[in-house]
């Protein structure tokens, strides 16, 4: 297969690093996958550079000069299948597809990607995409049950999946080391985009009060960045907690980070599958979540690690301090998170199940 990509995000978030992971995969199994991306974006400056990207500055929805762009690539590479995400790339991708007589695959993010409001988003989904993925169950169900006419097109779920990385001490060492912090010193660390829905101000607020009852010797990082970034920092300042909450700002090494954390929070209000709950996972972390989207559907409560209610800032700081202070129960959830994704979530379930999926759908 030859794949292309589009993306027109300027941000980096989920859909992006499912991208980049599906990408390798599929290259690595003999496929030819190519990435045309908003030109100025965070995915532009931070994307790896074995990655065939082609910038392009995408404009106005049905831009007729990025159509006959997308056009121009997918006879030059040769590509048979087209995957978009947001309602700007089936814009412009998906007409290219559709022209081009090849099929356009939708990854969803979220079931509110849908919207019945909205006669646009219908009339796109039913005359520009071909198929839809999902990252969990419960996106595919919501987005049915928030927009009936899905029924009668092709949606399947295929989660996100993550192999475990394995860096020596010294790397997260030296992780550490950048956040100002020493290997004796408990870690609480955030990754993700700092915008509203990720609530890190709930994490904040949550550790104010947790660090009460815990080893004085413990901080809060916070890697990512989002346009909330001042307005957490004033509000650290505010709680008083400022000295011992790290901003590391945005890493293209999530795993890394993962794996110098001790404990790892998401605490979204609104969520579909989540990629940082996957890679400290991996990373044998032991996960205090929100239960939101999907999240439920790869941890299992008590076992491999904490589900709590959507912006209950108590709960999250009660499980903040019984981590912080029971070492063995953090190695314990750690542990049974690893041999989970290992056994239901890794990378090659993942690439095997898009692999097959979009087969089903070249044009022979």
């Amino acid at each position: 297969m030859n794949i292309l990509f589009v993306t027109s995000k300027k941000n980096w978030g989920g859909v992006t690093s499912w991208m980049v992971r599906t990408t390798n995969g599929l290259e690595a199994r003999g496929h030819q996958v190519f990435i045309v991306a908003a030109r100025r974006s965070l995915f532009m400056q931070k994307a790896p550079k074995n990655l065939r990207v082609f910038p392009w500055k995408f404009g106005f929805d049905y831009n007729p000069i990025t159509i006959f762009y997308i056009i121009y690539l997918i006879k030059k590479l040769r590509v048979n299948i087209v995957i978009t995400n947001i309602e700007k790339e089936i814009a412009c991708g998906g007409v290219a597809a559709k022209l081009c007589k090849i099929p356009n695959i939708r990854r969803v993010g979220r079931h509110d990607d849908f919207n019945d409001a909205k006669a646009k988003i219908r009339f796109r989904h039913e005359r520009l995409v071909t198929a839809s993925i999902a990252p969990c169950d419960a996106i595919f169900n919501e987005a049915i049950e928030h927009s009936a006419w899905l029924k009668k097109y092709p949606i399947t779920t295929i989660y996100n999946g993550k192999n475990r990385v394995d860096f020596s001490d010294d790397e997260i060492i030296r992780q550490r080391a950048q956040w100002n912090v020493d290997s004796q010193t408990i870690v609480i660390g955030i990754t993700g985009r700092l915008e509203n829905e990720k609530r890190v101000d709930m994490a904040i607020e949550a550790f104010t009060i947790s660090v009460k009852n815990i080893n004085a010797n413990t901080r809060l990082i916070i890697v990512g960045s989002g346009k909330n970034e001042s307005a957490l920092k004033e509000l650290a300042l505010k709680l008083g907690i400022i000295d011992i909450v790290y901003f590391a700002g945005f890493t293209s090494n999530p795993m890394l980070a993962a794996s110098a954390y001790d404990i790892a929070l998401c605490v979204s209000d609104c969520e579909g599958f989540p990629n940082t709950i996957v890679e400290y996972m991996a990373q044998g972390r032991a996960v205090i979540a929100t239960n939101a989207g999907g999240v439920n559907e790869i941890i299992i409560e008590g076992k491999n690690g904490f589900l709590i209610n959507k912006g209950d800032v108590n709960a999250l700081s009660e499980k903040i301090a019984l981590l912080a202070n029971d070492s063995a129960l953090r190695k314990n959830l750690g542990t049974a998170a690893q041999k989970h994704i290992e056994e239901k979530f890794n990378e090659t379930i993942m690439i095997d199940r898009l692999e097959i999926f979009l087969s089903n759908f070249l044009v022979v």
